[in-house]
């Protein structure tokens, strides 16, 4: 179970740190971690490396979902919402909802730059 305890410390790189990920069962062994907030600053999923996927909610700090993926785990983002979340694992990126249950595999892998759907989709259009 992950949950967050606030402090008001810094950890050797200047700045003071607002909130400390840490666990009922050690998991500073899983990591370094991804965070990633939804727009709104209420949920948070964090990622370690060795696999380890939690999403928390952060007005009540209580966990969502926490979860193994038994799979290195590059970084992890939400979607539209808090309810679909997108994990880039060793091989693939899967998607993920807030139940962990994984929704589909991406096999390949596209760029897409910020703005890039607009301008497209100004062209169909055109």
């Amino acid at each position: 179970m992950l949950f967050l305890d606030c402090c008001g410390a810094t950890h050797g790189m200047g700045k003071p740190c607002l909130f400390v990920a840490t666990s009922v069962i050690a998991h500073q062994d899983l990591g370094p971690y991804t965070l990633d907030y939804t727009a709104s600053g209420r949920y948070m999923v964090a990622a370690g490396r060795k696999g380890h996927v939690a999403l928390i909610d952060l007005h009540t700090m209580k966990p969502i979902k926490d979860m193994q993926v038994r799979e290195t785990v590059r970084d992890v983002v939400f979607l539209h919402n808090e309810l679909f979340f997108p994990a880039a694992q060793k091989k693939y990126t899967y998607i993920y909802n807030q139940a962990g249950v994984e929704l589909h595999c991406l096999k390949e892998q596209l760029m897409v730059m910020p703005g890039q759907h607009d301008s497209n989709q100004q062209n169909e259009l055109n």
